[in-house]
């Protein structure tokens, strides 16, 4: 079984396992894997002893497409990345192909095996990110709008929520797992914005997803004499025409 190198993936050895009978064991491929597992793993200790590059993040709201530490991505490859760090303890193909495929059928797992494949090539200029298989998961920390975005819904810090968030993230997805994750993201958003937002936030929330509901809510946290009023009042009667 090769050992390759973990940052080329180079074939720079081999285990070998030679004997009789018991060579050929069912437990023998398992103990094969792990001893090659572990080969790899200790050469990768160098390069992660260097000094680690700033922390990744995947901005799913830029006004020109998703972008990886500011580098333009794919849709698609940004999908990936998205259910990823959403599921860190990982997927098994099936799962992640239900996650990412509107109408699945046979050739769906070969399809996403080779994107895969060109993830990785896209993420090799780094020797931090690593896409793990079986199941698949993400071996380095990244950050996505999403996930800043729970951190600071979670922190109770609705002015940082807001700016992480000015607009639905992914737009052009139509993949089950990025609708899933961009509903849950506005429902949170919104209750809390509701809960115990300020007028301002209310307002803006509102106007960025033509919400009369939030938008109510801000015309009853306004000054009487706020001069927003009478426009914040069409902006509402024209919602609920």
């Amino acid at each position: 079984m090769p050992i390759r190198n973990p940052q080329t993936g180079r074939i720079i050895g081999v285990v070998d396992l030679t004997g009789g009978a018991d060579a050929v064991a069912v437990h023998s491929l398992p103990l094969l894997q792990a001893a090659v597992s572990a080969a790899e793993g200790q050469l990768l200790l160098p390069a992660l002893a260097m000094e680690r590059p700033d922390e990744d993040f995947l901005d799913l709201c830029a006004s020109d497409g998703p972008r990886l530490s500011g580098k333009p991505i794919s849709l698609r490859h940004a999908e990936i990345l998205t259910v990823l760090a959403a599921h860190p303890r990982g997927l098994n193909s099936a799962q992640l192909v239900e996650e990412l495929f509107e109408q699945p059928d046979g050739a769906s797992e070969g399809t996403l095996r080779s994107e895969l494949v060109r993830l990785r090539k896209f993420l090799a200029d780094s020797p931090f990110r690593r896409i793990a298989a079986r199941p698949y998961r993400l071996q380095w920390q990244l950050q996505t709008t999403l996930t800043r975005l729970w951190s600071a819904m979670e922190d109770g810090d609705l002015e940082r929520a807001l700016q992480l968030y000015p607009a639905e993230i992914l737009v052009r997805s139509q993949a089950p797992g990025i609708a899933a994750l961009r509903c849950r993201a506005q429902i949170a958003l919104r209750e809390i914005v509701l809960d115990r937002g300020s007028a301002q936030q209310l307002l803006r929330l509102g106007r960025q997803s033509a919400d009369s509901q939030l938008l109510l809510a801000s015309l009853r946290e306004l000054p009487l004499d706020s001069p927003v009023r009478p426009l914040l009042v069409a902006e509402i009667e024209a919602l609920e025409a």
